[in-house]
């Protein structure tokens, strides 16, 4: 799941999938207080981030 808030991150652990954070979006937090798996600057990372 790639998404940018607190809210977000916590859904994709319930749901048992990998949380990718967006380093831009609307969080309050910063990107790193997320809890995410991984952090992307821009989608074109994101083949490398998930081994495609």
């Amino acid at each position: 799941m790639v998404r940018d808030t607190l809210a977000d991150m916590q859904c994709a652990r319930a749901a048992g999938v990998t949380a990718i954070a967006v380093s831009y979006g609307y969080s309050d937090l910063s990107v790193f207080e997320l809890g995410a798996d991984t952090v992307i600057d821009d989608f074109v990372e994101l083949a490398s981030v998930l081994r495609v």
